[in-house]
């Protein structure tokens, strides 16, 4: 098993890096009857390969056919908590670079991203713009901040204090918003007043694209389409068309104004659509064949984007949500309660509680959740046994999407 030496991390709420060490079918899983959860971890087709010939102690199955609970039981997990800007390889780590205070990533208070965080205006992603040589991807939270963290998959389960990092990718957007335009916080600052004014903002959380995305990618397409019509006036115009939604979304790629993109561009959008009709009756009873087929690509994407762009994002409005701080705990790790989006659960699944011994809460709600600042990136802690995604934390916010 590859250790990774680091210097101890300041803060409580830190990532961990997960590899799979050996089989622990010899392991005692403890007695008695256990509730049924849903899988953590599924061994890749390596390292299935790699222990192929390894028997269950108790069934002397081969593990390729061992259920996801026989797996739970078989498989050893090792949690090592390393250094998030060691690089890949490095054996040892200065700790003048952890707390450097003339560097302007690392800080004196280790690393932070704060600034790098940015929204695509075309796409509506999120994305980290740092292309530096922090290539891990983190898997879990341990509140505890254990060095190392090891235990079968089914033990780890139960760990009250191990959580899932689920990254808030619009609410890291508007808090590193907030750092670009006012400058007026200390991004090492123990202050929770800029996380409380995020956090009461309204947006979605949810990873998906609710129709944020600019009307320009499907008119791309369409303004292809539309030169197969051979007509100059509905060329001219799609090509104007295409110009302003790229003006429009870049000045609205703003916390304040990005949710109006649709709204404000969808006058001039039914518009050009109408003036793309009324040309069609012209010429289409002499168009050829090539002219009608170019037409008709062009009201299929136009039909794409208000179907999946503008009634996704009406449909999808109710999901906007902001949070209430309830409870502040050590390291920047927060009690919220969320106002709006009540179908998140059912629409998502199920979130999982948090102990009381960790939030001081007796009775955890369906709208309770666990928040964190790690990196200056908003994540939202979830107990590995909830049903959810369980990509890990640098996958879902790293260079890599660029």
């Amino acid at each position: 098993m590859a250790t990774r030496e680091a210097p101890p991390i300041p803060e409580a709420f830190v990532d961990e890096g997960v590899e799979v060490a050996k089989s622990a079918a010899d392991a005692s899983p403890p007695e008695g009857r256990r509730q049924a959860m849903p899988v953590l971890y599924e061994p890749t087709g390596r390292e299935v390969h790699k222990m192929r010939n390894l028997k269950e102690a108790a069934a002397g199955r081969s593990i390729v056919d061992m259920d996801p609970e026989a797996k739970e039981k078989a498989f050893w997990v090792s949690l090592v908590r390393v250094n998030p800007m060691k690089k890949p390889g490095q054996k040892k780590v200065d700790l003048a670079d952890w707390g450097d205070s003339d560097n302007p990533l690392m800080g004196p208070h280790g690393p932070s991203f704060i600034g790098r965080v940015v929204r695509d205006p075309v796409s509506a992603k999120v994305k980290l713009v740092y292309d530096g040589h922090n290539r891990y991807d983190f898997h879990a939270v341990d509140l505890w901040t254990r060095p190392v963290v090891e235990g079968s998959v089914e033990k780890l389960k139960r760990d009250k204090y191990l959580f899932k990092p689920v990254p808030m990718l619009y609410r890291t957007w508007l808090y590193h918003e907030s750092y670009r335009n006012t400058r007026s916080h200390n991004t090492t600052s123990d202050d929770s007043g800029v996380i409380r004014q995020i956090l009461s903002k309204d947006c979605i959380d949810a990873d998906i694209s609710a129709g944020r995305w600019s009307p320009l990618v499907p008119l791309l397409p369409a303004a292809f389409c539309c030169a197969l019509t051979c007509d100059e006036l509905s060329v001219g115009t799609a090509v104007l068309l295409a110009w302003l939604i790229q003006k429009v979304g870049n000045d609205l790629n703003k916390p304040e104004r990005y949710k109006k993109l649709r709204l404000w561009l969808l006058l001039p959008r039914l518009a050009w659509v109408g003036f793309l009709i009324f040309r069609a009756l012209s010429w289409l009873p002499e168009a050829a064949i090539l002219n009608i087929v170019g037409l008709a690509g062009t009201l299929l994407f136009c039909c794409i984007d208000f179907l999946y762009g503008d009634r996704e994002s009406a449909n999808k409005y109710r999901l906007n949500c902001s949070y209430e701080v309830v409870k502040v705990l050590p390291n920047r790790v927060f009690v919220c309660r969320r106002v709006g989006a009540t179908d998140f659960e059912k629409l998502f699944g199920y979130r999982g509680t948090v102990h009381q011994n960790i939030s001081g809460i007796g009775s955890w709600g369906r709208n309770m959740t666990l928040i964190a600042e790690a990196d200056k990136r908003e994540c939202e802690g979830r107990q590995w046994a909830a049903r959810s995604s369980d990509q890990p934390l640098r996958r879902e916010l790293s260079p890599r999407s660029l």
